[in-house]
């Protein structure tokens, strides 16, 4: 499944957003969904799927992984300490 996310183009003016397409497995967006629905319902208004991973995307973006060295999906989880 599609989801759309965004990325800053600007650091002076952090509402200009670029539109990018990513593709997703489904247990991945069924568990973004379960988060929005969550926010929503505790909060009483949803965090949109594209600010979740937004936010993702700027937590990996200080690690200091040399992208130079990952070569498929795998190897970056391993990289990462993740279990998948």
């Amino acid at each position: 499944m599609n989801i759309l996310a965004y990325r800053y183009i600007d650091k002076e003016d952090e509402n200009k957003k670029e539109q990018i397409n990513i593709r997703i497995a489904p247990e991945l967006n069924e568990w973004l969904n379960e988060i929005v629905r969550i926010t929503k319902r505790v909060n009483k208004k949803k965090i949109k799927k594209e600010i979740i991973v937004e936010t993702a995307i700027l937590l990996l973006k200080p690690t200091e992984l040399n992208f130079f060295e990952i070569k498929n999906k795998e190897n970056l989880l391993k990289v990462l300490g993740l279990n998948v």
